[in-house]
C-alpha cells in the first residue's frame, strides 16, 4: 500500500535527522500525531526503524521490497576462490 501524501511528507523529514518534536513543530501537528503517522509508515513499508525508512525512500517506489521481504541491500554471494590451474606457472612467477 503506498504512503499517503502526509505520510510521505513526514517520512521525508526523517532523512535530515529531525526528531518527532521537530517534525511536529515544522508541520504544526502534535508529537502524538507524528508518532501515529510513523507507526503507519513503518507498517506500510514493513520496516522497524527510521534508518530503514530513509533507506527505502532513496529508491523509486517500484523497487520497494514486497511486504515480508528483508529491507536492505541484497546479500551478495561469497567470492569464489579459484585454485591455480595445473601445469602452469605458480602464482607470482612470471
Amino acid at each position: 500500500m503506498p504512503l499517503s501524501t502526509r505520510e510521505r511528507e513526514i517520512a521525508m523529514l526523517i532523512g535530515p535527522g529531525l526528531t518527532n518534536k521537530q517534525i511536529a513543530a515544522r508541520m504544526n501537528i502534535s508529537i502524538k500525531t507524528v508518532e501515529t503517522y510513523l507507526g503507519r509508515i513503518f507498517k506500510k513499508l514493513g520496516v522497524k526503524s527510521r534508518a530503514q525508512v530513509v533507506f527505502l525512500l532513496s529508491f523509486p517506489v517500484s523497487e520497494f521490497p514486497a511486504p515480508g521481504e528483508e529491507c536492505g541491500p541484497t546479500p551478495r554471494r561469497p567470492a569464489t576462490v579459484r585454485s591455480p590451474s595445473s601445469g602452469g606457472h605458480p602464482p607470482g612467477s612470471g
